[in-house]
């Protein structure tokens, strides 16, 4: 195999992998915190396909970590889920704001590249984006099989704090 391929398959791997670890922190957080929780099972089904993946760059010698758009995401969602990642960064400041051990989150920052990933089957309406529903054919939308209920993706006045 060209050294080429396997630097990319490796680079896919680590994306894979930041996308793991980033979505499992998301649940720590929501089992953390009791006005969270409601939303551990929805963070289940959105899984890591609901998960920003991202692409790292290192400029001045700061990593950054573009993340990619997800076009089947309602845009709405980004606020929702970003409460999450920010529950997760207070839990890793214990007591007088010293900070835990273990690897902190990485510094990630929106781009407007798209990412090429499968929206996950059998959400919520109102998960997906309206723009990108309309867009389906009827066939892809029997297999997306959306629930026509919708989830209630907001936060309580004291997480919002």
């Amino acid at each position: 195999m060209p050294e080429s391929e396997v630097a990319e398959q490796d680079q896919k791997a680590r994306r894979e992998e930041r996308k793991r670890n980033l979505h499992v922190r998301r649940l720590e957080a929501a089992a953390e915190y009791s006005d969270l929780r409601r939303h551990v099972n929805m963070l289940m089904e959105l899984g890591t396909s609901g998960t920003s993946s991202d692409e790292s760059d290192n400029e001045n010698g700061v990593v950054e970590y573009s993340v990619l758009v997800k076009p089947w995401r309602n845009p709405l969602l980004a606020d929702w889920i970003r409460v999450f990642d920010a529950a997760y960064r207070t839990l890793r400041l214990s007591s007088g704001n010293k900070s835990t051990r273990s690897a902190h989150p990485h510094l990630r920052v929106e781009s407007q590249k798209e990412s090429s990933s499968r929206a996950p089957t059998g959400l919520p309406i109102n998960a997906y984006s309206r723009r990108w529903l309309e867009t389906l054919s009827d066939f892809d939308m029997e297999a997306l099989s959306p629930q026509p209920s919708k989830y209630d993706f907001t936060h309580t006045p004291a997480v919002m704090k």
